[in-house]
């Protein structure tokens, strides 16, 4: 297990991102994933989603999916992928919808029309962000 994923099992097993205020939160990978916290963005990517036709989604860095408790996936071949097995076991708990998720700290990511990468580069370091980038820019 690399170092990255030991860092995200930590703030995961330990909900270092959680709100102690809440008894149920939407989400155990912090208030940005809340869905009332996001909701210009849900209703940005539901509109992107539906104006460009899209089929498939590869979601690097999708947590444990709390942000997305009321956005459909319906007709939509979804793939989560997260560095974090916790974040993984918990996004399986928590989604009801029929999605795909893998756990694993790799760059090497599957075609698809959609690549959602949210809250994904400030949290990781400098290699892995121009990695990051190199991948974004040969999608285009």
């Amino acid at each position: 297990m690399s170092l990255f994923s030991k860092i995200f099992e930590n703030i995961y097993q330990k909900k270092i991102w959680t709100d102690p205020n809440l008894k149920n939160p939407p989400s155990y990978s912090g208030p940005g994933s809340y869905p009332r916290n996001a909701e210009v963005y849900l209703k940005f990517l539901k509109l992107f989603i539906d104006q460009n036709n899209i089929t498939s989604v590869v979601d690097y860095g999708c947590g444990d999916l709390g942000l997305y408790n009321n956005f459909s996936w319906t007709n939509i071949n979804y793939l989560g992928i997260d560095v974090s097995s916790e974040a993984i076991r918990l996004a399986k708990l928590l989604c009801k919808q029929k999605v795909k998720l893998l756990c694993q700290d790799t760059f090497d990511l599957p075609p698809a029309d959609l690549l959602i990468v949210k809250d994904v580069y400030s949290d990781t370091g400098k290699e892995k962000r121009m990695m990051l980038l190199d991948l974004v820019i040969n999608c285009i």
